[in-house]
């Protein structure tokens, strides 16, 4: 873990991208990255998504399982992908074709529902080409995201849902409005 976090932080130094700080309203597509390893919370996310999806956003999403294999149960789609340790290398950095594709997707709003910190979906939003990116906030990846909401004790993906739509819905609400006019 420790080699991979050195690794991050050397990948994520030299990383460039057209940032800015965009509201929910004037997104028109997000990415969504989480970890589907408690179907509790898959399930959340996934209605999270269809919430994104009925607002009018293109939503394609990347679950990380970490196991060997994905569950029977589990589908896949091309706007929802998944991933297993059986796709990382052994500093724990994803390496498939979809990870590829997705990071490559320049999306309006990238947000990590990684709450507990799985280090292969740091790798993937420190590769996106996402223009606001958002996730939990941790001193070590300040450099990582334009957003960063503090989860504090109630360290749950209910509430961190909850506050990025309150976050999102609040930021830079002007900007939002003459995107939404152009």
């Amino acid at each position: 873990m420790r080699i991979g976090q050195y690794f991050l932080a050397k990948e994520s130094a030299g990383a460039s991208r057209a940032r800015t700080i965009m509201n929910m309203d004037a997104a028109k597509s997000v990415g969504v990255i989480y970890s589907a390893d408690n179907i509790e919370q898959v399930e959340l996310v996934k209605e999270y998504i269809e919430f994104l999806r009925k607002k009018g956003k293109k939503v394609k999403s990347l679950g990380y399982f970490a196991q060997k294999e994905l569950p029977g149960n589990v589908t896949t789609s091309i706007d929802q992908q998944c991933f297993t340790m059986k796709d990382i290398n052994w500093y724990y950095k994803p390496l498939t074709n979809i990870i590829g594709s997705f990071v490559k997707e320049e999306y309006d709003l990238l947000l990590d529902l990684n709450i507990t910190d799985k280090l292969p979906l740091i790798f993937v939003a420190s590769q996106s080409k996402g223009k606001c990116k958002v996730g939990k906030y941790s001193k070590k990846n300040e450099s990582l995201y334009d957003v960063m909401i503090e989860t504090g004790h109630e360290n749950t993906i209910k509430y961190f849902l909850r506050n990025i739509d309150m976050y999102m819905d609040m930021l830079n609400k002007k900007r939002g409005a003459e995107a939404q006019k152009a």
